[in-house]
């Protein structure tokens, strides 16, 4: 979909696991990307106590979530688990989150189109040990319904923008 662009193709090159979602909305990118982030609905939590087990049964990190975010656009500065790795306002956002079992980029590319922006989420899995790959495909189901729903819920948000 977005192999060509120099930044996907190197964080791509090697990945286990590649998804792209996509969705339009009138929001700009840094607060698309802070809903995203942010995300943390009522329903959602009931599934972090299990998450936390899973995770600390494999020595994973887990970051924050469901706090204010503010988007730091300046490669190095770190949001929730995520390290920046480029980003620019208009058309891009690019973290990265690691530990011993794996390493995760998330990309959120962002193209004008007519009166709407587009929205594509890419997700890249690296696994460094088994143990990530297990804990992946464990929460991999969640990983799909909580991302589409809060890219909606971001756009959805920004409506009065």
């Amino acid at each position: 979909m977005h192999e060509q662009d120099p930044w996907i193709e190197t964080v791509s090159q090697g990945a286990d696991y590649r998804d792209w979602k996509s969705v339009y909305g009138r929001v700009p990118l840094d607060f698309f990307v802070a809903n995203v982030l942010k995300y943390w609905p009522v329903w959602f939590q009931s599934f972090r106590v299990p998450q936390v087990i899973i995770a600390s049964v494999f020595s994973m990190r887990l970051g924050p979530r469901g706090r204010s975010v503010a988007v730091p656009m300046t490669q190095g500065d770190h949001v929730a688990p995520f390290k920046v790795v480029s980003a620019q306002s208009d058309s891009h956002w690019i973290g990265k989150a690691e530990d011993k079992n794996l390493v995760a980029h998330v990309v959120i590319l962002a193209s004008k189109q007519d009166m709407r922006t587009r929205f594509d989420v890419g997700t890249f899995i690296t696994f460094r040990r088994l143990f990530g790959r297990l804990y992946f495909q464990m929460v991999r189901p969640f990983h799909h319904l909580v991302l589409s729903t809060a890219m909606a819920a971001a756009v959805r948000n920004g409506r009065a923008l």
